[in-house]
C-alpha cells in the first residue's frame, strides 16, 4: 500500500522516518502478526518515506491512515514563486 506524509516539510525531504508501535497502542485488541514478535510482545516499526511517499503493508498502512500518521493521497504544495 502506498501512503503519503501529512506535512509539507516532510514531503520535500529525501528521507523521513516515522516510528510506530501499533502493538502497544492497540493493546487488548486483535493485532496483525507483524505488530508483535514471537513472544506476543509489541514491536516498533520504522516507516521510511522518500520524498513524501512510503510503500508499506496493508496492516501498517491502514493503522497509519486511521490514526492520522499518513494520508491516502499526495499533499499538494503550492509553489510560492508561482502564486
Amino acid at each position: 500500500m502506498k501512503i503519503y506524509t501529512t506535512g509539507e516539510k516532510s514531503a520535500r525531504q529525501a528521507s523521513y522516518q516515522v516510528h510506530i508501535c501499533p502493538g502497544r497502542h492497540l493493546e487488548g485488541q486483535e493485532l496483525a502478526s507483524e505488530f508483535v514478535n514471537h513472544k506476543n510482545e509489541p514491536v516498533e516499526i520504522t516507516v521510511e518515506f522518500r520524498y513524501g511517499v512510503a510503500e508499506v503493508s496493508d496492516a501498517v498502512g491502514k493503522y497509519m491512515l486511521k490514526h492520522g500518521f499518513a494520508a491516502k493521497s499526495k499533499l499538494i504544495i503550492r509553489d510560492p514563486l508561482i502564486a
